[in-house]
């Protein structure tokens, strides 16, 4: 037994050298192994498929040579990045009138007047309802700045609120011998024309206290249906026509304001002498002779029994047409068109003659005084309606032209169908125009003027 023990004990011993051994040769393997790159395992060979014709080639056809690659083209340098020019905004301080003020800068500046208002007073019908839809409402929208509107225009409250101080209305607009009339005895604001530019406005169109301007036209309209009843299918041709009461018959209706001289004394002229009309512009009616003057008051006089209405508001001729108080009346050509439009039985006669205005905007005496943020904002908004689009957007609704000469070659497109012929500039109606000098007529609206009020008086 002791023997067998022994043998085990030397076994046992021997086994675990061998197995010490073993794991020390494991051991220097797995040194040796991490000390020299792995070798990848060698994978089975894979055909290759056999190639595939290419369609076009027959199969077995000669290799084709590669042509050579051409060689390369030198590609041109980009040029440098072009600046993209960016609009600069001057301040209103940098504006000068031989450099006035962008659209552009006029719109930033109305920025600051956001929230604000100003009331502006008409002439009301469709000239004012024009008015509305071109330069009210869109200003109002554009900017949020409130515009209450009133009408009619009195040149009497003008001089009323330019005497006492009280503005209620802040900015209105009437005939360009009115402004020089109202601008010459201190009624009305000198404006800025640094802001305003009126570069483009029509010569004669502007004076000291003239802000933008539309042009427009004292018209004579007759009744249709004095044409079939009266007339015997006839219909005036001619001033000489409105005043002949033997081959057209029935009352008639002239305005009667201290301004409307201008329009009937150059009309009765024109009654006496149509051949006048010949001549474009009617020059020999722009400036009236004391004679000139005297003859007319003459003429009228012995017309006056056929005047049954002396109107104060052209709107009213559409009226007494309807109503047929008379056949044949002078009104404005836009309150015409209106009224016209909305199925008036009336006609204007652009051949028996027409005389040409303007109405530029105004500002009250005591404005710049008083508040000299508003007066900006006034003539910001001046500013803003005259530029020729702008201007142009005034003709879509009313048959009144303007006074921006850039705003004519817009006048095109379905848009001003109705109203371009019967815009008084257009030249098929210009013809028969008589261009009267409105520095003249205001001049001597004082005189005039007086004397045409007294004669009134005394029919």
């Amino acid at each position: 037994m002791k023997h067998l023990k022994t043998v085990r004990g030397r076994v046992t011993r021997r086994r675990a050298i061998i197995g010490a051994l073993g794991l020390l040769l494991v051991v220097l393997l797995v040194a040796a192994a991490c000390g020299e790159d792995a070798t990848p395992t060698p994978r089975p060979a894979t055909a290759v498929p056999a190639p595939t014709a290419i369609p076009g080639i027959p199969s077995g056809a000669p290799p084709t040579a590669v042509p050579a690659a051409p060689a390369p083209t030198t590609v041109p340098a980009a040029p440098a990045p072009t600046a993209v020019p960016t609009t600069t905004i001057r301040p209103i301080e940098e504006w000068t009138e031989e450099n006035p003020a962008t659209l552009e800068e006029i719109e930033a500046q109305l920025e600051k007047h956001r929230g604000e208002s100003f009331v502006y007073v008409g002439w009301g019908g469709g000239d004012q309802a024009a008015v509305s839809a071109a330069w009210l409402l869109p200003f109002t929208e554009e900017f949020g700045i409130e515009i209450i509107q009133d009408s009619p225009v009195l040149y009497a409250k003008f001089r009323a609120m330019a005497e006492t101080g009280n503005i209620t209305w802040d900015v209105g607009n009437g005939s360009g011998q009115a402004s020089w009339d109202l601008g010459q005895t201190d009624v009305l604001e000198e404006l800025d024309f640094s802001i305003i530019d009126r570069r483009d406005f029509q010569d004669g169109s502007t004076g000291p206290w003239f802000g933008q301007s539309i042009t427009w036209s004292n018209v004579v309209s007759y009744s249709n249906k004095a044409v079939d009843e009266l007339w015997g299918g006839q219909a005036p041709k001619t001033m000489a026509d409105v005043f002949d009461v033997e081959k057209f018959p029935g009352d008639r209706s002239f305005a009667s304001p201290n301004w409307s001289w201008k329009t009937t004394l150059r009309f009765a002229l024109l009654s006496e002498d149509p051949s006048l009309a010949d001549t474009p512009g009617m020059p020999a009616l722009a400036q009236l002779s004391p004679e000139q003057v005297d003859r007319a008051f003459e003429i009228l006089t012995d017309f006056a029994p056929n005047v049954r209405v002396w109107w104060t508001n052209g709107t009213e001729c559409a009226q007494l047409i309807e109503s047929e108080e008379v056949v044949i009346c002078t009104s404005w050509n836009g309150s015409m068109f209106s009224a016209q439009q909305e199925g008036s039985n009336s006609t204007t006669c652009w051949e028996c003659g027409h005389l040409m205005a303007t109405n530029p905007w105004w500002i009250p005496m005591g404005m710049k005084e008083q508040d000299p943020n508003k007066f900006e904002l006034l003539q910001l908004w001046m500013a803003w309606t005259s530029f020729p689009e702008r201007q142009a957007e005034y003709s879509k609704f009313i048959s009144n032209g303007s006074v921006n000469v850039e705003a004519g070659a817009l006048l095109v497109g379905s848009d001003y169908d109705e109203t371009g012929p019967e815009i008084p500039s257009n030249p098929q109606n210009a013809q028969f125009g008589i261009l009267g000098d409105e520095k003249w007529d205001g001049d001597n609206s004082p005189t005039i003027g007086e004397r045409w009020v007294e004669w009134q008086q005394a029919q």
